[in-house]
């Protein structure tokens, strides 16, 4: 495991030694490469011989078994749903982005709960994922708020084939308003 740059202004190297990584310029960040979606090395380790951690520092395993190599995968919540205030009867919106690590697109479901210890799945929210290469967005929609959902919460739960415990993000709490009753005497 020895990383370095070579450039003409290097005359006097240290020696370098692989096992303790003496001689390594810090500031070099380990590249790997990680295994593509559905490959045979993602979770294909023996969990005896893993090293508590990859590379890069990442905590092995991410899934049921260490991946095979330098690069342990890992879903990463890129992007939680935000805290959202709408007025009565307005949608509400909250989305939430997530790098797969080249796991290949996750799978989503939206829950919710009304006081964040409670959580229930959302029947439906399990809205399609937009990306391209590792980073995927989901969006779920309150269609029509009101008054019953003052204070609910939402959260999104993401897995893949490799990751099925998956990860879930914070939650954002919904904040409904009222708008002025409005009566007409005639």
């Amino acid at each position: 495991r020895i990383y370095s740059t070579w450039s003409a202004a290097h005359t006097n190297l240290p020696a370098l030694v692989p096992s303790t990584g003496e001689g390594r310029d810090p500031a070099l960040v380990p590249l790997t490469l990680p295994p593509g979606a559905g490959s045979p090395l993602v979770n294909g380790g023996d969990a005896a011989a893993c090293t508590a951690t990859d590379e890069r520092g990442v905590q092995r395993p991410q899934g049921p078994a260490c991946d095979v190599g330098a690069h342990e995968t890992r879903l990463t919540i890129a992007s939680p749903p935000a805290d959202t205030t709408v007025i009565v009867p307005a949608a509400a919106v909250f989305q939430a982005t997530i790098d797969t690590d080249g796991l290949g697109a996750p799978a989503v479901q939206w829950q919710s709960s009304p006081d964040g210890t409670l959580w229930s799945d959302i029947a439906g929210a399990t809205s399609a994922i937009a990306g391209s290469g590792t980073t995927y967005v989901s969006t779920y929609t309150r269609s029509a708020t009101s008054k019953a959902d003052q204070g609910m919460r939402f959260r999104a739960r993401f897995q893949t084939a490799a990751n099925s415990a998956g990860v879930i993000t914070n939650a954002a709490k919904l904040t409904v308003q009222f708008g002025p009753d409005v009566s007409l005497n005639l």
